[in-house]
């Protein structure tokens, strides 16, 4: 069976590394755009490639095209740049300035992005597509650690303001100690909201929790919300119980990894069904 040729915007993280295994695995034509300060140079040059920055839009759009690609996949971590750090070209000012004019939160800017993509020819896919559903995290308790009473009745607190908040376009992460609400993932990302909340802790033998699930009506295609053994290693830093991610909603990179770390810290994995999102 061929594949189209698949075009991978590509971020830092894992889960670039796994969408080029899988494409290798299947035989699929790929091609890697990096991005300048963004995208992990080592891997990135393995692979058939070229290099762009976040600001030139119209020189990224021409070496996909240049390259055949006919379907793109968003993967990794992407570091939001300063506005004062962006360079556009002609195409990249144009977007921007549509952008700041309808003030977009993240779903709805990566909603405004797939739509400009697509409406240049390409068809956008989620990295699950290429990968499989086997990444999604699965229900229950994953390791050796358990939430205690309060820890579920704070994973339930997490839920309800993540879905009070979602349709907003705010946050997909929260961490809650003892009902107390200590932080709501924004700009800075989960890395960060987890190293600001430690600090937050009202006792040294308390413990909070992480939430993460997916908004309302998110655009799964791009932005999907991912946990892997960089977060437990910092939970286990900031002093928290542990984390629950939404079933089949929220990645888990590195599966066997994540899990074996997290028993090695004491560190409760849990997946819960999604809270109603209707």
């Amino acid at each position: 069976m061929t594949h189209p040729r698949l075009g991978i915007l590509s971020g830092s993280g894992q889960l670039v590394k796994d969408v080029v295994h899988s494409c290798e695995k299947r035989d699929q034509s790929y091609f890697l755009l990096g991005f300048e300060g963004q995208s992990e140079r080592d891997f990135i040059e393995r692979h058939p490639h070229a290099w762009s920055t976040l600001g030139k839009i119209g020189k990224s759009l021409k070496l996909l095209k240049e390259a055949g690609v006919e379907q793109i996949v968003m993967a990794g971590r992407i570091h939001r740049p300063s506005w004062s750090e962006i360079r556009p070209d002609s195409t990249g000012a144009l977007w921007l300035a549509q952008i700041a004019r309808k003030a977009l939160g993240d779903d709805a800017l990566l909603r405004f992005l797939i739509d400009k993509l697509e409406k240049e020819g390409f068809k956008v896919v989620s990295a699950e597509s290429i990968i499989g559903n086997t990444l999604l995290a699965p229900e229950g308790i994953l390791g050796d650690a358990h939430p205690d009473e309060q820890a579920l009745r704070d994973i339930k607190r997490g839920q309800s303001v993540l879905k009070s908040l979602s349709c907003e376009d705010v946050g997909q992460a929260i961490v809650v100690q003892e009902g107390i609400v200590l932080g709501i993932e924004a700009f800075e990302g989960t890395d960060e909201l987890i190293r600001r909340t430690g600090t937050y802790r009202s006792w040294e033998g308390a413990h909070p929790v992480l939430v993460k699930t997916c908004k309302v009506n998110q655009d799964l295609r791009a932005d999907r919300p991912a946990i892997g053994p960089r977060t437990i290693e910092l939970l286990s830093k900031a002093g928290f119980a542990g984390v629950s991610f939404e079933s089949q909603g929220v990645i888990l990179l590195e599966q066997e990894k994540l899990i074996k770390l997290a028993n090695q810290k004491n560190i409760f994995l849990i997946g819960s069904p999604p809270d109603d999102k209707d």
